[in-house]
């Protein structure tokens, strides 16, 4: 293997340190050494910021409780080598910053793919031959992650992205997700569990957004994430400009990455469901606009009537929101 390959693993933390201090401990604790994390704080205010700094100067006073506790414990040693900067501060030259953890303040919350483009922009200015893991802060991993990760990525011809399966954090031994799947007609997101299934189906194939791994070559020809989203499909929106230059995803099933899963939006929640219906259609607006009047019809009409179902009538209201804000999305776009 090559030991000398560059691997940069972003995080982006959001009013939920206890999470991301969790991560990091386990993060640390790579057999593979050749990393550094960089860790965004899209928090309104700076008390998540500085408890994470506290965490790494060795003031953090809170117990770490963890299902995972081979994973996390014993501690890291601090202080932990590290830098703490603004968005500003956040120099472009991020070859010139040697620390193991990079901690950045945004200047405000303008969503997953914004969060994780900060340190993607500067990634642009590398020369060296490198990897990119950006992985959710509400996961555990297993000390060999990295290895596979570098391994696997150098097996693979032009993949561009690889994506990690994820296995249940509150049932380490249950498959949380393969990978996602994809039907463009009806514009339906499917989450497979199972790897024969997956490898099998005809549906577009995306990584997890948890966890997913970016080559230099695929950063320098395809780009950053699209920041139309704010939160869901930006991996899948990923992987369809990337088909555009040639790219194929590659996927590592192995068991590596504990994840939970809706901690910054919280499952089944309104803001969860906002974001979907709007990124579903957008997504079909950029890639599959002749599959958009059957798509635009059948949110319409299904959204609301599975809200009433489950007895959720407030929500029957997200499909307006959602339409009004793909309009002056579209509007905006061809005014650019």
């Amino acid at each position: 293997m090559n030991k000398q390959k560059k691997v940069y693993i972003i995080l982006v933390n959001y009013n939920n340190e206890t999470d991301t201090i969790e991560c990091l401990e386990s993060l640390l604790k790579q057999s593979y050494s050749n990393y550094q994390v960089l860790v965004v704080d899209n928090s309104e205010t700076e008390d998540s910021f500085n408890v994470l700094k506290d965490w790494s100067k060795g003031k953090y006073q809170d117990e770490i409780i963890t299902k995972f506790p081979n994973l996390v414990f014993p501690l890291i040693t601090k202080p932990v080598s590290n830098i703490s900067l603004s968005e500003k501060e956040f120099s472009h030259k991020i070859e010139d910053i040697h620390d193991k953890v990079i901690f950045i303040k945004s200047e405000k919350n303008e969503g997953f793919a914004a969060a994780n483009n900060i340190v993607l922009n500067a990634l642009k200015t590398v020369k060296q031959d490198f990897i990119c893991w950006l992985l959710n802060n509400d996961t555990v991993v297993k000390s060999s992650a990295l290895d596979a990760i570098v391994t696997h990525s150098l097996s693979q011809n032009n993949h561009g992205v690889l994506g990690t399966s994820l296995m249940e954090y509150s049932c380490g031994e249950e498959i949380q997700s393969i990978g996602g799947l994809y039907n463009p007609k009806i514009s339906k997101l499917n989450i497979s569990k199972n790897e024969d299934e997956f490898r099998k189906s005809e549906a577009i194939k995306y990584p997890n957004g948890a966890s997913m791994v970016v080559t230099k070559d695929y950063l320098d020809i395809v780009g950053p994430l699209s920041e139309d989203y704010f939160l869901y499909f930006e991996e899948l929106d990923w992987v369809l400009k990337g088909a555009k230059k040639a790219f194929e995803p590659s996927f590592l099933v192995e068991e590596l990455v504990y994840h939970k899963g809706g901690s910054s939006t919280g499952k089944n929640s309104t803001l969860a469901d906002y974001y979907y219906t709007r990124g579903r259609l957008i997504l079909t607006l950029k890639f599959f606009k002749k599959f958009a009047p059957l798509v635009f019809l059948l949110t319409f009409v299904m959204f609301p009537l599975n809200r009433i179902i489950r007895g959720q009538f407030k929500r029957v209201f997200i499909i307006f929101k959602a339409f009004k804000s793909v309009y002056k999305w579209s509007l905006n776009r061809k005014n650019v």
